[in-house]
């Protein structure tokens, strides 16, 4: 979910503010993600989230 609102806001700190809990926790948790899945989500959810907003307008 944390990785779904960053792709939405195109903004950690945004996303951070909107969760609840510290930038740094966001970037934490992401790192662990990428870990487990073996690939960057950082070029992913914001591309995830330009298509969003690009779509939706």
């Amino acid at each position: 979910m944390q990785a779904l609102v960053v792709a939405e806001q195109l903004n950690f700190h945004r996303a951070a503010e909107i969760l609840g809990i510290s930038q740094s926790m966001i970037s934490s948790r992401l790192m662990v993600l990428e870990d487990a899945l073996c690939i960057p989500l950082s070029p992913v959810l914001f591309d995830l989230g330009a298509s969003a907003q690009h779509s939706t307008k």
